[in-house]
């Protein structure tokens, strides 16, 4: 979703969201998936659709922007980013 911002002479413009962190379970709910673990999540990243954010060894966050991108049909493929990536 993005906002528009209007300009003096009636152009609109569209500016990115910001990007949300989700948890594999809320990626599962945006896809339609009915899985309850993160094994479909993660099949789309490796498959490249999705973009993983790596918290910790344990911990992974994937970006909301291209689980919108992916369900939009917009997606292309994307490389797996790390936390120090991110900031």
């Amino acid at each position: 979703m993005k906002a528009p911002i209007i300009h003096s002479q009636q152009q609109i413009v569209e500016t990115p969201k910001a990007d949300k962190l989700l948890r594999f379970q809320e990626v599962n709910l945006l896809i339609g998936s009915r899985c309850r673990t993160s094994h479909s999540v993660r099949a789309l990243v490796l498959r490249g659709l999705i973009k993983a954010i790596h918290m910790g060894p344990r911990v992974t966050r994937y970006s909301e922007n291209s689980v919108l991108a992916l369900i939009r049909g917009e997606s292309s493929t994307v490389l797996v980013a790390r936390k120090e990536d991110a900031k």
